[in-house]
Parts: structure tokens; C-alpha cells; sequence
């Protein structure tokens, strides 16, 4: 709920006829008593979009290899993502990959740990058969896996 100090600059009143208003007391206009609850309104719905909009966030998991073919495209393809992730206002982590994935490792909360728990996952550096890929399929998320210049849904 938006602070009796919001709700009086929004109204262009003071916070004790917010006050008045919000404990349905007497001694306040008609015209007045609707300003403020028009303005409770407004910032209720402004607060509510705003929470959706939060809860609408990407929140993309890129893993990639310990040892680094090529710095160069491992930089570029980092760029792409971060940028695609930025313009949907999202939020990317990035994680290490070495085989085969501990429990205690940072990359398997990531992968399973509901607080962390991405919206999809970006595997680069991995062959098709890598048990990453297991842990993936396991939490049910949306991956793409980037091989050098192949690049696979699985």
C-alpha cells in the first residue's frame, strides 16, 4: 500500500485529510474524499504493474567451460546475450562448467535451487552428451546449447 505521505502529494492534500479520508471520518469534502481515494488508486495499479513487471523479468543462466577455446567469440557471444538480455530488461548469471557437476558447486544451486531457478539456460562449450544437459532436462528448462559456430535447440 502507498504511504499516507504518497497519497497526500498525489492528492495535492495535506496527511492528515489522507487520514481523515483512508479512516472514513468526518470533516472532509466529497470532492476531496475522492481526490485522495482516486489517488490511493493510481498508485495501487502503478505499484501492481510495477510488481508484474518484476515478476515478468528473464532471468538467464549461461554456463560455460573452465577452459576457453576462444576468448574472442566467448566475448562476442557474451555481448549478444547481455545485450538481448538488457533490452528485455532482464537479468543474466553466469556460471562454470567443469564435468562433472558437485552438488556443492555454485552451478548446481543455480541449476536447482528454486530461488535461483532460471527462466531458460544458455550451455556453451558442451558436447551433446554432457551430463549438464541431464541436470537441465531434470529442472525442465528451456536451453540452448552453443557449439563454436553450430548452434542447437535440444
Amino acid at each position: 500500500m502507498p504511504s499516507v505521505s504518497e497519497i497526500a502529494r498525489r492528492a495535492g492534500v495535506s496527511k492528515s485529510t489522507v487520514s481523515l479520508v483512508l479512516n472514513n471520518r468526518p470533516n472532509v469534502s466529497n470532492a476531496t474524499r475522492q481526490r485522495v481515494i482516486q489517488a490511493l488508486e493510481d498508485l495501487q495499479r502503478v505499484a501492481a504493474a510495477s510488481s508484474v513487471k518484476a515478476e515478468q523479468r528473464i532471468n538467464a543462466l549461461l554456463i560455460h567451460p573452465i577452459l576457453l577455446g576462444s576468448q574472442q567469440v566467448f566475448r562476442e557471444l557474451l555481448q549478444g546475450v547481455k545485450n538481448g538480455i538488457e533490452e528485455a530488461d532482464g537479468r543474466l548469471t553466469l556460471a562454470v562448467h567443469q564435468p562433472p557437476l558437485q552438488p556443492a558447486h555454485a552451478t548446481h544451486a543455480l541449476l536447482h535451487d528454486r530461488a535461483f531457478r532460471p527462466d531458460g539456460v544458455i550451455v556453451m562449450g558442451a558436447h551433446m552428451d554432457d551430463p549438464i544437459f541431464d541436470e537441465v532436462r531434470r529442472e525442465n528448462l528451456p536451453c540452448v546449447c552453443s557449439r563454436g559456430k553450430r548452434r542447437r535447440r535440444i
